[in-house]
């Protein structure tokens, strides 16, 4: 699996591991370790916009329960997308546009 450079390939492995690890209590970590080590491999090729999207989304569908979570959740999502952006690849207009939104939402004030 490292040395084969295929997004779909990749998103069967991510799929693999959502579905064998769900059951754990330890899921998001397994999930974000194994989105982490997808993008990787993966993350400088020009088509892994999808790869990158389905990491940010996975991230803000995590539940974060007090202000501290909520925070380590922000910084988690923030450094993705900090990540994303500076990769070129198909879409990155539309990511940036995300990224912007979601700094805006977190607090218009420094973004």
């Amino acid at each position: 699996l490292i040395k084969v450079l295929s997004i779909e390939l990749w998103k069967t492995y991510l799929q693999y591991v959502k579905e064998t690890k769900s059951s754990l209590p330890s899921f998001k970590e397994k999930m974000a370790q194994a989105y982490d080590f997808a993008l990787d491999k993966m993350g400088l090729d020009i088509q892994s916009n999808g790869l990158w999207n389905d990491y940010i989304n996975f991230l803000k569908g995590v539940d974060a329960v007090g202000s501290y979570a909520e925070n380590q959740k922000i910084a988690a999502i923030r450094k993705v997308y900090q990540r994303a952006v500076i990769t070129p690849m198909v879409n990155i207009e539309l990511l940036w546009k995300e990224y912007v939104t979601f700094e805006q939402n977190v607090n218009a004030l420094i973004a």
